[in-house]
């Protein structure tokens, strides 16, 4: 039965919210459904879906989750089973053709680990706010589903699905190994109903009564779950569960950027029939010399600490950029007094940036670390003015023109699918229209794209970027022989940078580092994978732009010296400090010899000459990077004397550099 109806509190309340907070008076906040594809004879699914559901559990106050069960790899999964139409029905709604597969309000991410803080940080709000009560009684269950609006709907064709989940089903019998299914999709009360808006203070009641069933369902985990759909592009609008709480943390903007003062609103809003206690806490990891103020009923106060009333209630983030060009990144937290609720939100602060690291897969715990090389890799080349930016974020910014002053992207892609959207990729060509340039790396990338393989994710608009922009050529997937690759020692960009081994951090039967090369003579290929001498790495400078291109991330290089060397060398190339015309020339100024004796016993010896430019520096480290000795070197010096009685048997590096220039040899220990 569905019902409209305005009640007195109701009018009160929305009265409350309106007039308290202008900006975000109109908007409710929006939770991430997560519509997820697996099933349990997916060998993938099991290594995926633990990560994701980590990150799931840590976000249950802005995320819902449905897990679809699709009839393969096993077709006699007992979830799919349970309701193989209405299984079916969704995942061809959906398209999907394989599994693990996911949606967040309706827009493909592919892998459930491609789910991060910027999809949630970046979703927005709504206009409409889905509260759901619901009753458990011994043989069946009562819920009353309440759409009330906020704002004004868009033009659109909307429907409703209500659906019935399990939230945790335990079964043994996987062929893949997973004993632990969250949020099991059961069926669907309402499947695609049409669905009408109330006026602005009202709301659309539905209200349900079915039975348990006893012999497939555990009554303690069932839940309610319904959300908004467009059908014209399957956006999700909001979502809601009958698990949520009923008082919410609400920003106006999730972005801002290149102004002095960047003002973020948030509000408090208290659904319950009582007063709520909280305290505020803030997280930042921003630029040195950034600060930010709380400001509370237009007072700076130092923290938020307050019982919070029925309705809505405001506050102010202020971020002082003080003219210093970066990004930061900031965390809100509002916790309960008895600490059993916590409420999270995010949002990123940009000023005037020069470079950026994107990446589809924003630093989180269980999931490989695809950002930190390179802000190790840029520390090391001196770089200041950069930030990392996910893929929803990037898109945010560049819309609103935040990014006019970035000059460098380097995108990590590391090992994800799909590799890239059509969205990033018109972004990407734009920027490269307009003089940008441009390092992309990462195993499969090529062949997620270009290999025209039945399971690849390449779209159309993708490999036109691909083709056209990177004028790139995919030759082979690779395989897990592939553990080193070496440099040409003629390239005048790279030939100084020694090679590495290749570390299989995605799992031992996962490396396939790309095997690529350039379509034309546009581009140099500077990287081949030791063992077959296929190449996996070239640079290009076409027009106004410049691009590198690896068949492996960072992330692999085995040697952190050896991956900071390529993002520092490709970072200065970008910034016209060293040319593939001009850099051997630039290399003349620093001569390292090579050390005598070698392999050395107690001590080696290395000739050196700076050509008389004072504050050289020469370096000394092992293959992990653990720095031995350093030394300034100054005009004059022509040798260097190191004592090799204490350090253990093996290979070392040492390096000496002008400050834009470096060269390094290696060393071998032997006692």
């Amino acid at each position: 039965m569905k019902k409209n109806f305005i009640s007195l509190v109701f009018i009160l309340f929305f009265g409350l919210l309106f007039v308290s907070n202008k900006s975000i008076a109109q908007e409710a906040k929006k939770y991430v459904l997560f519509e997820h594809f697996t099933n349990t004879g997916c060998g993938p699914c099991a290594s995926q879906n633990p990560i994701f559901r980590e990150f799931y559990e840590k976000n249950t106050d802005r995320a819902h989750h449905i897990a679809f069960h699709p009839w393969w790899p096993s077709g006699s999964d007992p979830m799919y089973l349970y309701n193989i139409d209405e299984n079916k029905e969704i995942t061809q709604y959906y398209g999907v053709s394989g599994v693990p597969d996911m949606y967040a309000n309706g827009k493909r991410i592919g892998s459930p680990i491609n789910a991060n803080e910027g999809i949630l940080s970046s979703a927005g709000n709504s206009p409409l706010k889905i509260i759901i009560d619901q009753e458990t009684g011994e043989d069946s269950i009562t819920a009353v589903v309440k759409v009330k609006s906020f704002g004004e709907l868009a033009p659109g064709n909307y429907i409703i699905r209500i659906a019935i989940v399990e939230r945790l089903i335990h079964f043994n019998g996987a062929p893949n190994g997973e004993k632990e299914f969250p949020n099991v999709f059961r069926k669907f009360l309402i499947k695609k109903d049409a669905f009408t808006a109330a006026a602005v203070g009202d709301e659309v009641d539905y209200d349900f009564k079915f039975a348990i069933d006893k012999a497939k369902w555990d009554p303690s985990q069932i839940y309610i779950l319904a959300y908004i759909v467009n059908t014209k592009d399957k956006h999700v609008v909001n979502s809601g569960s009958s698990l949520d709480w009923l008082v919410d943390l609400v920003s106006s903007s999730s972005i801002k950027g290149n102004e002095d003062v960047l003002d973020f609103d948030f509000s408090l809003d208290n659904f319950t029939s009582e007063n709520q206690d909280f305290s505020l806490d803030i997280v930042g990891e921003y630029p040195d010399g950034w600060t930010y103020d709380l400001i509370y009923n237009n007072v700076i106060i130092q923290k938020l600490d307050t019982s919070f009333e029925i309705g809505r209630t405001p506050f102010k983030i202020a971020v002082n950029t003080n003219g210093i060009g970066g990004v930061g990144y900031f965390k809100v937290s509002m916790i309960s007094a008895d600490s059993s609720h916590i409420l999270k939100s995010g949002f990123t602060a940009i000023n005037n940036v020069e470079t950026v690291i994107l990446t589809n897969n924003l630093p989180s715990s269980g999931s490989v670390d695809i950002v930190k090389p390179y802000v190790n890799g840029l520390t090391e080349a001196g770089s200041g003015n950069f930030g990392y930016l996910g893929y929803e974020t990037f898109s945010e910014a560049f819309e609103e023109d935040l990014l006019g002053n970035m000059k460098n992207i380097f995108l990590s892609i590391g090992w994800f699918f799909p590799a890239l959207t059509d969205n990033i990729s018109i972004k990407l060509e734009k920027f490269l229209d307009h003089g940008g340039n441009l390092m992309l790396t990462g195993q499969d990338v090529g062949w997620d794209i270009l290999s025209g393989n039945s399971s690849a994710n390449g779209t159309a608009i993708q490999k036109i970027f691909m083709s056209k922009y990177i004028r790139a050529k995919f030759i082979d997937d690779g395989s897990s022989a592939s553990t080193k690759f070496k440099i040409d020692k003629d390239d005048p960009l790279y030939g100084e940078v020694p090679g590495s081994g290749i570390n299989k951090i995605y799992g031992a039967q996962y490396l396939y580092p790309d095997q690529i090369e350039p379509k034309d003579t546009l581009g140099h290929i500077f990287l081949r994978y030791t063992n077959n001498n296929k190449p996996g790495g070239y640079w290009m400078e076409k027009d106004d732009y410049k691009v590198v291109y690896m068949g492996i991330g960072p992330e692999q290089i085995a040697l952190t010296s050896v991956a900071n060397a390529i993002i520092k060398t490709t970072k200065d190339w970008f910034d016209g400090l060293i040319s593939n015309v001009e850099y051997g020339q630039l290399m003349n100024n620093i001569v390292l010899g090579n050390s005598s004796p070698n392999p050395a016993d107690q001590y080696t010896v290395i000739d050196i000459n700076n050509s008389g430019i004072k504050n050289m520096k020469f370096e000394l480290y092992d293959l992990s990077g653990k720095m031995i000795f350093n030394k300034i070197i100054t005009a004059g010096e022509t040798e260097i004397k190191i004592n090799t009685i204490n350090m253990k048997n093996g290979i070392y590096l040492y390096s000496l550099s002008d400050g834009q220039n470096r060269i390094t040899k290696k060393v071998v220990i032997q006692h």
